[in-house]
């Protein structure tokens, strides 16, 4: 890589990448029998800070002289009471010792968009959609940046060019960075807020601490696609799971894909074919923020030691402290399939090879494969011969072996 992402006196705390988002199909040109092909949307890495709460986008592109990194969008999450240093006016040295301001950020691709989950230092997860920009082979801004539609970005307004001096300043001075995204699409205001409450395991006892909280983000996929390949984001809901080793609940949320970019009320046919294309990659940036419900609420037999969706987005499993697993179809609203046969100490981990076999593991160090065509027990098997076989710590399931 050429050029390292600059935060302002702040260390990088949350990074992220996402190539799966999707451009709309375009319209058929006049003459042309079929539609031309959406293009491919490119590789985008997302950071925040470990103080401010700004999280920035970059766009990743393989030039000839190697990996560029380009300001791309700039997110605007709220600034929290205490959770920067330069709010108390600590010293550098002092600053480690605050949360940081974005505890997660998760990502996935959408239409026209990045959603970019964010839980932040209030216990809310804010999801916003960062604009995909210009597509590669379209040779338009050098940045590549997008712009957020309407009066939030200046409507015509395009993108000021990052001139190769400005690149090289950059390098030297850490401070250049906040000034390459000035013109960058500007986020401030999230599609969603999700307050987490509501995970504590009994009433009147107390919510599990953040540092605690796991969040799983995913979206169903086509299984027919190939895993990785950034072309199989469709307008299909994101969802996003929360759960705690401190409690046995577990809350399921779905946020809607974002919609068409549609023309204003009002307008009569010949003003609305006056109108220009919508520019490829735009979003237009909501006026307020909604905020989401959990649309499913489980308690689970034990606490929830380990989660997992599948890679095409269609399950999610939930590993219980007293071995239980707990699996979820997706496509059908987040409903509970059935709870597997499980462990005889709690779950430690579980994953998925591919999308049609669910591997667990536990501290009774034995190692299980489920069919997820009928929901069977494949195999199973000891990692270490007793009596002292250790627990297992965690695993990883190959996506590409037969």
């Amino acid at each position: 890589v050429s050029q390292r992402p600059a935060f302002t006196d702040e260390a990088a705390h949350c990074i992220a990448l996402s190539s799966d988002g999707v451009y709309a199909q375009r319209p058929t040109p006049p003459g042309m029998m079929d539609p031309p092909p959406a293009p491919r949307a490119g590789t985008k890495l997302i950071a925040s800070g470990r103080l401010s709460s700004r999280i920035l986008v970059f766009d990743v592109r393989k030039e000839a002289y190697g990996v560029q990194m380009k300001p791309a969008c700039a997110i605007q999450a709220p600034e929290l009471e205490g959770a920067t240093a330069a709010a108390d006016g600590d010293t550098e040295e002092e600053a480690p010792l605050r949360p940081p301001a974005i505890e997660q950020l998760h990502v996935r691709g959408t239409n026209e968009g990045i959603w970019v989950l964010a839980l932040m230092f209030d216990r809310t997860v804010r999801a916003y959609v960062c604009p995909l920009g210009a597509p590669e082979d379209t040779g338009a801004a050098d940045g590549g940046a997008g712009t957020v539609g309407g009066a939030f970005a200046g409507a015509g307004d395009a993108p000021a060019p990052i001139l190769e001096d400005e690149e090289e300043e950059a390098e030297e001075d850490a401070g250049q960075g906040e000034e390459d995204f000035a013109g960058a699409a500007q986020v401030k205001t999230p599609t969603f807020v999700i307050p987490l409450q509501g995970l504590a395991p009994m009433p009147g006892l107390p919510e599990p601490s953040l540092a605690t909280l796991r969040l799983t983000a995913f979206a169903a996929r086509a299984e027919t696609r190939s895993i990785g390949f950034g072309t199989a984001a469709k307008q299909v809901p994101l969802l996003c799971v929360a759960s705690s080793p401190d409690s046995n609940v577990v809350l399921g949320y779905s946020l809607p894909a974002p919609g068409p970019l549609v023309a204003a009320a009002g307008l009569d046919m010949e003003a609305l074919l006056k109108l220009p294309l919508t520019p490829v990659g735009d979003l237009r940036e909501p006026m307020q923020a909604q905020q989401l419900r959990a649309k499913r609420r489980w308690e689970l037999p034990g606490r929830t030691t380990a989660a997992a969706s599948s890679p095409d987005g269609c399950l999610f499993v939930a590993g219980g402290s007293k071995g239980s697993l707990a699996l979820v179809d997706a496509p059908k609203g987040l409903s509970l399939r059935t709870m597997l046969p499980g462990h005889y100490a709690p779950v430690t981990a579980v994953g998925f090879h591919r999308s049609d076999v669910l591997v667990s593991a536990g501290e009774d160090s034995w190692i299980h494969h489920y069919s997820m065509k009928d929901n069977t027990l494949l195999i199973r098997y000891l990692c270490a011969p007793p009596p002292a076989s250790p627990p297992v710590g965690g695993l990883v399931a190959a996506q590409t072996l037969p």
